[in-house]
C-alpha cells in the first residue's frame, strides 16, 4: 500500500533534485543573463537548493527562472515500484517528466527522463535520461546522475560495451507510459 499524495504532490526535495540533474543545463542557460556569482551556480546541488529555498527572497528573477525550469515536474507521470535488492523491499516513487519519440540524426526511438525517490523520506535515488530503440527490449541509460556527477552520452549512443538498464518493475511502467506514442 502506498500514499497517493506522494504521486500528486511535488516536494521541495523533488524540485531540488530535478534542478540539480535533469534541469541543470536549462537552468544555467536561463540564468546566464543574470550574471550570478559562480559561488551560487558552480555546485549543482547547492545551486538547486538556493533556487528552490532562498532565491524567492534574495533574487526574484532567479527564482522565477527556476520555477519555469521545474515546470515539467508539475505534469510528470508518477508511479510507485517495489524493489527487493535490500534485505527488506523498498518502495520508490518514480517521476517521468518526459517520455516521447525522439529522432537525432539517423537514430529514432523512445526517450524518457526519470527521477527515482525512496518513498517515505523521498530520498533521491537516481535521475536518468533513457533511450529505447525499436529493435531493443530494454530501456538503456544514456545519462546517469550520481553523487559525484553525471555519466552522459548522447541519445541512443550507449549501445556499445556494458549497457546500463533499470529494474524490471521500472521498465514495465515506462513501457506502459510509452504505449501509443
Amino acid at each position: 500500500m502506498h500514499d497517493d499524495t506522494a504521486l500528486t504532490t511535488r516536494t521541495d526535495e523533488q524540485r531540488i533534485w530535478y534542478l540539480a540533474t535533469l534541469g541543470r543545463a536549462e537552468l544555467l542557460q536561463q540564468l546566464a543573463p543574470l550574471e550570478l556569482s559562480t559561488a551560487i551556480t558552480h555546485d549543482a546541488l547547492a545551486c538547486a537548493r538556493w533556487m528552490v529555498l532562498a532565491a524567492h527572497t534574495h533574487n526574484r528573477a532567479a527564482w522565477e527562472i527556476a520555477q519555469n525550469v521545474v515546470q515539467p515536474l508539475a505534469s510528470a507521470s508518477a508511479f510507485v515500484v517495489m524493489t527487493d535488492e535490500e534485505p527488506e523491499p523498498v518502495s520508490h516513487v518514480a517521476l517521468v517528466p518526459t517520455i516521447r519519440r525522439r529522432t537525432e540524426g539517423d537514430i529514432t526511438g523512445l526517450y524518457a527522463e526519470l527521477l527515482l525517490f525512496e518513498q517515505g523520506g523521498l530520498v533521491n535515488q537516481g535521475a536518468y535520461r533513457l533511450s529505447r530503440l525499436p529493435q531493443e527490449r530494454h530501456w538503456i541509460i544514456d545519462t546517469n546522475y550520481g553523487p559525484i556527477g553525471a555519466s552522459d552520452q548522447p541519445f541512443g549512443s550507449s549501445r556499445l560495451g556494458r549497457r546500463g538498464t533499470l529494474r524490471p518493475a521500472v521498465t514495465t511502467e515506462l513501457d506502459r507510459l510509452a504505449e501509443g506514442l
